[in-house]
């Protein structure tokens, strides 16, 4: 996949075999890329960023994933497909045993409040859906940020909901075994990611593809 940016002069080529590094000293730009990152996160269109595969344009907007707070790393737009894929798989079980449970479950409490005088009853419908929105399920929240990046790297495998995952001023808090961690992580597991930093780390490693991105807006791809 090859991501164009109108406002860089270079590429970012997206393979299996490599993470892309872009590290951009200029602020303003710095600042510009990942606003634009974040709309298309959020679901905008920008016009100035595509993708392509094969030379041929594909949407990403809504596919992209933009994690700048690493103390408090978002899950929650992963439920909806989590809730999805359990619900699947509780159907292709046909797992009627859970069924037969919630309904007992209804009919019990169902008896205790109609000793209220009150006109209430619980709603009767129960379906693979509604027993999966009665157990709340959500992402286990680590102790680490890289345990915590290991997990949405583990999620996209088996939900794919992004093309890529852009990672922002990461190295700021892992040091330099930890990222090669994760980079043969994502790249084994056939995430991936991008890292987009707002200074200079000198010379790239095994794993890493950079372009640097000066101060006077002059562009060098390490590899």
């Amino acid at each position: 996949m090859k991501i164009t940016i109108s406002y860089l002069e270079n590429n970012v080529e997206i393979t299996n075999d490599f993470i892309n590094v872009l590290e951009i000293e200029n602020k303003k730009v710095f600042f510009r890329l990942i606003n634009d990152l974040n709309q298309i996160c959020n679901g905008n269109v920008i016009e100035e960023i595509k993708a392509f595969s094969d030379d041929k344009e594909i949407n990403i907007t809504n596919k992209v994933n933009v994690i700048s707070d690493f103390f408090n790393i978002d899950f929650s737009r992963y439920m909806l497909s989590i809730n999805k894929l359990i619900n699947e798989n509780l159907k292709d079980n046909s797992d009627k045993s859970l069924l037969l449970l919630y309904k007992k479950l209804i009919q019990k409490y169902n008896s205790i409040i109609s000793t209220v005088d009150l006109p209430i009853a619980v709603n009767n419908d129960v379906t693979i859906e509604s027993l999966t929105k009665l157990f709340k399920l959500k992402v286990n929240y680590k102790s680490s940020i890289i345990e915590n990046l290991f997990s949405i790297i583990e999620l996209e495998r088996s939900l794919k909901s992004s093309k890529f995952i852009v990672l922002v001023n990461l190295k700021q808090y892992l040091d330099d075994n930890e990222l090669n961690e994760l980079y043969k992580y994502s790249i084994y597991n056939n995430v991936n990611i991008i890292l987009v930093d707002s200074q200079c780390y000198g010379c790239s490693d095994d794993f890493e593809k950079k372009l640097i991105v000066d101060n006077n807006l002059v562009e060098f791809v390490v590899k």
